[in-house]
């Protein structure tokens, strides 16, 4: 169990948090829509605040359910199947599965273990790809008028700390393979 700690704490607290926020997001629309029209526009406060906390599952899960939708990957029934006010049940699988990886990379700092080097590179090159994802998008977003602009801000500063960690990551491994052997 102690091997798992990091994986189960920071995976099942966030997951439940933004369950709660989601929750707390739905009430908030049901007591907030009547001031918008039809609710169109509205993104209740607890729910852009999850958004933020959790920008890659967010991103990552509009951009994959985007990109589905338009090239008529997914039938069109799931387009709407929603758990929360339009919160997808994809965005709490992806929110499970990064923290999981978080609490995995810590838990392996602890226990002193390194991955391979193989993993690594793969690791840092998804790694790079969502950074990447994040700081278009969010840029993208910031500007727009339709968006709120916590949320796309909050992506470009996880797209930020995102790149900074896996080129910093990638970097020891170029050390390591240059660097003489003694001995």
């Amino acid at each position: 169990m102690r091997r798992w700690k990091w994986r189960i704490a920071l995976s099942a607290g966030n997951l439940l948090l933004a369950i709660g926020m989601s929750a707390i997001g739905l009430r908030e629309w049901a007591i907030d829509s009547a001031h918008h029209v039809g609710g169109i526009g509205y993104e209740p406060t607890a729910q852009w605040l999850s958004y933020c906390i959790n920008a890659p599952p967010f991103a990552f899960t509009n951009l994959l359910l985007n990109f589905a939708m338009g090239h008529h990957l997914l039938p069109s029934g799931w387009w709407d199947v929603h758990c929360f006010h339009f919160v997808r049940y994809e965005y709490y699988v992806a929110l499970f599965l990064l923290w999981w990886w978080i609490g995995w990379k810590i838990d392996m700092k602890l226990a002193a273990r390194e991955s391979g080097r193989s993993w690594t590179i793969a690791e840092s090159s998804i790694g790079l790809v969502l950074s990447l994802m994040l700081l278009f998008v969010g840029s993208m977003d910031v500007g727009n008028d339709y968006g709120i602009h916590a949320v796309a801000w909050s992506m470009v500063g996880w797209g930020t700390v995102l790149m900074y960690y896996f080129l910093v990551y990638l970097w020891p491994m170029r050390l390591r393979r240059t660097a003489p052997r003694v001995g």
